[in-house]
């Protein structure tokens, strides 16, 4: 089961840490939106008390998807292709420096950006923008979000994007793993523990490509990396 949001009801989750403070890094989840015209918070990397240090990637009215860094001036990146409402759609959001970020929908054309924005952070949200005062409220399902503190290469992208699970992916660089089980909101890789706000409830889980065996309570990053490559699915 995956976390569904409720943007009626100001749903997200938040803990006041988080895995990455500079570039490079790498964002990947699946989200399930289930109402067009608005727009969803996916994930929220920034200052928890300030309205204007951040990054955090977002679906659009239009339903297009941006990527947006900001400490003075928001700088965007955002696709050329859309995500299908009611239907899993994968969402990569890439920092490779402070002049170069792409966001990249299923596993769609990249998008760069090339301006200039170096945002502060102290704190990681899902579901929302979760800034000093939250909004952007997503309605939907998220699963599956992953957080590398480096670039990935195209081939790997293209892994995520086809299924795979983000333990499959470069695990010696993968610093957050949420994959939003049932109401664990736990990262199994750097053992943070997201807070549930206004109590999202639950939906159907993306089929992810796992490694072999179930995951039970919160392994440790060692241990993640050991495990075989082999995919089983489940949901």
């Amino acid at each position: 089961m995956a976390r569904l949001f409720d943007d009626g009801s100001s749903q997200y989750l938040q803990v006041i840490s988080t895995p990455v403070t500079v570039a490079p890094f790498t964002a990947s989840l699946w989200v399930k939106p289930d109402a067009t015209g608005i727009t969803h918070g996916l994930i929220y990397i920034g200052e928890s008390a300030s309205s204007s240090n951040y990054w955090v990637t977002l679906i659009n009215t239009n339903d297009t998807v941006s990527f947006i860094a900001r400490n003075t001036t928001a700088r965007f990146a955002t696709s050329g292709n859309t995500v299908t409402t009611n239907e899993w759609n994968h969402v990569l959001s890439e920092c490779v420096s402070s002049t170069n970020r792409t966001i990249v929908v299923n596993g769609g054309t990249p998008v760069q950006n090339t301006l200039s924005a170096t945002p502060t952070t102290n704190s990681l949200g899902i579901g929302a923008q979760t800034r000093s005062t939250p909004n952007n409220f997503a309605s939907g399902a998220i699963a599956e979000v992953g957080i590398w503190d480096v670039a990935l290469d195209d081939e790997e992208k293209a892994a995520l994007a086809s299924g795979m699970s983000p333990r499959l992916i470069r695990p010696a660089s993968l610093v957050f793993y949420a994959p939003l089980y049932n109401e664990e909101d736990a990262d199994f890789v750097g053992g943070l523990s997201l807070t549930p706000t206004a109590s999202p409830t639950t939906a159907a889980h993306y089929p992810i490509i796992s490694p072999i065996g179930p995951i039970i309570g919160n392994p440790t990053a060692a241990a993640s990396t050991a495990l075989p490559l082999i995919n089983a699915y489940y949901g």
